[in-house]
């Protein structure tokens, strides 16, 4: 790859974010750029604290043959952002350093009957109390990331639409939240941000490609290709809950039938709950009896929430090699309200993989997610740092009024 019309410095911001450490000899490789180059922009950046030097940490390919180069690293404190990630239920935002990592976190459930602006007023209200009290010197603050349900242009920075949220049909969510705190706004579907979380602060930082399954009310799908946000369109993807896996299976709430909501989702799991509690095959147990708990229930051993789920987990588990067979990611990470049953997952993901796949295909490391929703807010604001100071992105993306324009040099944090 040759770096040569974009803006250098931006892209080396990035990729050095994105590597977590590397070294000028690297850099000069991996991106044909001569050493001469590589060093007048890193001097600049070490002189300004974007980046520092660790002289004590030793490159992964080192041979130690000769004097081992320099590592160099983002300085956490040399620029921070606001990430938001929200979905039907609520909302978590954060305010992360220059690594992603998390400063300060807010959480904030929404009401059951949810109203557009009531889902913007919240998004306005955390960030404005982040920016006042997050933590952090806010005049650092240089951009917000906002994870969404549904569809959306990524482009435009509109949310298209999401059946969810009452009257949630072309809202200009990055122009709106970028009017109220002069702030360049970057939008992305919210399992991408989570899927990003995961791969830079979370479970399976060790890989380059993985695909995250969010599994909440309904199921979304992030894809991760050499550590980034991966999609073929502006408009974004990722409703894995609408795949059809029986057509003549029960009716969805999006009209279809056999869609995999239908089988395991929290709207579904919360229906049989109900269904149970009813019949009477639910008893006392001391647990509340939501999706959450339900799968507490399955963990302790009661066989009935254990039938349930079994049942519920061999669908995940047909997706799931579906969508092995399809990308071949290095890892699938799984998340959500069934987390508390994660043993009973992995068991029977793995049974249905094994069945499932040819032996010679080998299989993606399974992992059940131990994060928290602040996982996804720290994607967001990853996504935001990488739109802002990648060019390669960059110039993908039609900014908002008080953004940068095509062509402009990217933020400067010096």
């Amino acid at each position: 790859m040759k770096v040569s019309t974009i803006d250098k410095q931006g892209f080396l911001i990035d990729y050095i974010r994105r590597s977590g450490k590397t070294s000028r000899n690297e850099i000069a490789k991996r991106f044909n750029l001569n050493s001469a180059t590589v060093t007048n922009i890193t001097e600049r950046l070490l002189e300004s604290r974007v980046i520092v030097e660790d002289k004590t940490a030793t490159p992964v390919a080192f041979d130690s043959a000769g004097r081992p180069p320099i590592i160099l690293r983002l300085n956490p404190d040399a620029a921070y952002f606001i990430g938001v990630n929200f979905n039907a239920e609520g909302l978590c935002a954060c305010t992360t350093d220059f690594t992603g990592r998390p400063v300060k976190t807010i959480t904030r459930l929404f009401p059951p009957s949810l109203y557009k602006d009531t889902v913007i007023k919240s998004i306005n209200a955390a960030i404005g109390e982040l920016i006042e009290n997050g933590g952090v010197d806010k005049s650092k603050i240089q951009g917000i990331g906002i994870g969404v349900p549904g569809t959306l242009n990524i482009r435009s920075g509109h949310a298209v639409s999401y059946l969810r949220i009452k009257k949630w049909k072309d809202v200009p969510l990055a122009e709106i939240i970028s009017s109220v705190f002069s702030l360049p706004v970057f939008v992305e579907n919210n399992s991408n941000c989570f899927a990003l979380g995961e791969i830079s602060n979370g479970d399976a930082q060790q890989y380059a490609n993985m695909v995250a399954i969010v599994i909440r009310a309904g199921i979304g799908i992030g894809i991760i290709h050499n550590r980034e946000i991966f999609s073929f369109s502006p408009v974004s993807a990722g409703n894995l809950g609408h795949i059809t896996l029986n057509p003549k299976g029960g009716k969805c709430w999006c009209g279809n039938h056999g869609c995999l909501e239908t089988l395991i989702s929290g709207w579904i799991l919360s229906k049989k709950i109900k269904q149970a509690l009813k019949k009477g095959d639910l008893g006392p147990s001391g647990i509340p009896m939501d999706t959450r708990g339900f799968c507490l229930l399955a963990a302790t051993g009661d066989a009935f929430a254990i039938s349930t789920l079994e049942g519920m987990f061999e669908y995940l588990g047909i997706a799931v090699a579906d969508i092995f067979r399809l990308i071949r990611p290095d890892a699938i990470v799984i998340d959500g309200h069934f987390n508390g049953a994660r043993v009973l997952m992995k068991e029977k993901i793995d049974q249905v993989m094994k069945a499932r796949l040819n032996s010679g295909e080998g299989l993606p490391e399974i992992i059940i997610s131990t994060s928290d929703d602040t996982i996804g807010a720290c994607g967001a604001a990853l996504m935001a740092i990488s739109r802002l100071y990648n060019p390669l992105t960059f110039e993908a993306f039609t900014l908002q009024s008080g953004q940068f324009a095509k062509g402009e040099s990217t933020p400067s944090v010096l």
